[in-house]
C-alpha cells in the first residue's frame, strides 16, 4: 500500500506542485510579497536574499501570480553567463534575435523593453536568480538596464535573488553602482515555530487529510531538526510519513521522526 493510499491522501504532500494560490504564506511572506508588489508598481529595484531551501523560489512563485500579465511582463534568468551572455539571453526571453556585438546587446534590450511600455504599457519586471554567483561584468550591465527610463518614467524593476553572499557582493567596489540603484534589500527568514504547525496542516488539507498527523513532540522535532526551513522540512516530514504507512501507524510521533532521520 502506498503512502497515499495508507493516509487516504489525495495527492502526496509536501511536494512542489502546488499551484502559486494554493502555497502557504506567512505574515512574513505575506509582508514582503506586498513590498516587492509596491516596489515593481513604480519600477523600483531590489535585492531578496535567504538561506538555501527556505522558499525563495516559492516566494518569487506567488510574486509572479500576483502581477497582472495586461501590465508586466516578467523575465527570469539564471546568473551563469558571461555579460554578453545575459543579455543575449534576456533579448531571446523578449522574442528578439539577440545582436552579436556586447555593445550592441544592451541597446537593443533597451529598445525592446521601451517599446513594451509604449504600444502596451507593459513595465518589465527582471529576476535574477542565484545572484550571489552573478559575475561582477554581469551585474554592471544590469546596473545599465536599470537607468533606463522613458519620458523620466521608470519601465523596468529588476530584483536580484541570491543567497546571504549576495549582500556582500554587493558592497563590492564594482557593485557600488549597482546597490545604489537598489531601493531595499530584503530578507526571506525561516518559519517559526508556530508557523511549522501552521505549515504541516496547510499542506495535509492540501493533500485532502483532515485532522492532525504529527504529534506535538513530532513537530517539535521536525522544527529542530529543519530549523524551519521548508526543504528541509518537506523532506523530513514526508520521509516520516513514508516510515509510519510501512510500519502502520496512523500517527508520527517522535520516534517515527527520528527513524526517518536514518534514512535521510
Amino acid at each position: 500500500m502506498t503512502t497515499e493510499e495508507f493516509f487516504g491522501f489525495l495527492r502526496l504532500p509536501f511536494g512542489k506542485d502546488l499551484a502559486p494560490s494554493s502555497l502557504y504564506l506567512t505574515p512574513h511572506h505575506r509582508q514582503t510579497l506586498a513590498r516587492l508588489e509596491r516596489l515593481i508598481a513604480h519600477g523600483g529595484h531590489a535585492a531578496l536574499t535567504g538561506e538555501v531551501g527556505v522558499g525563495k523560489s516559492t516566494l518569487l512563485r506567488a510574486l509572479i501570480d500576483r502581477l497582472p500579465p495586461s501590465r508586466t511582463c516578467c523575465l527570469y534568468v539564471g546568473h551563469n553567463y558571461p555579460s554578453r551572455g545575459i543579455m543575449r539571453h534576456i533579448a531571446e526571453n523578449l522574442g528578439l534575435a539577440p545582436y552579436w556585438l556586447r555593445a550592441d546587446l544592451l541597446p537593443q534590450v533597451q529598445h525592446a523593453i521601451a517599446e513594451q511600455f509604449d504600444k502596451a504599457g507593459r513595465r518589465t519586471v527582471l529576476i535574477v536568480d542565484e545572484s550571489h554567483l552573478a559575475h561582477v561584468a554581469v551585474l554592471e550591465d544590469l546596473r545599465l538596464l536599470t537607468n533606463f527610463q522613458v519620458d523620466s518614467k521608470p519601465i523596468l524593476s529588476l530584483l536580484l535573488v541570491g543567497q546571504p553572499p549576495l549582500r556582500q557582493r554587493l558592497r563590492l567596489k564594482a557593485a557600488e553602482a549597482l546597490k545604489q540603484r537598489l531601493e531595499t534589500e530584503l530578507t526571506l527568514e525561516p518559519l517559526t515555530r508556530q508557523e511549522v504547525t501552521a505549515y504541516l496542516q496547510h499542506h495535509l488539507a492540501q493533500a485532502g487529510h483532515q485532522g492532525p498527523l504529527f504529534s506535538g513532540a513530532a513537530e517539535e522535532m521536525l522544527f529542530d531538526q529543519s530549523q524551519g526551513i521548508p526543504r528541509k522540512l518537506n523532506q523530513l516530514a514526508l520521509q516520516a510519513l513514508e516510515v509510519a504507512a510501512e510500519r502502520d501507524e496512523k500517527i508520527v510521533d517522535e520516534r517515527l521522526i527520528e527513524l526517518a532521520l536514518t534514512l535521510n
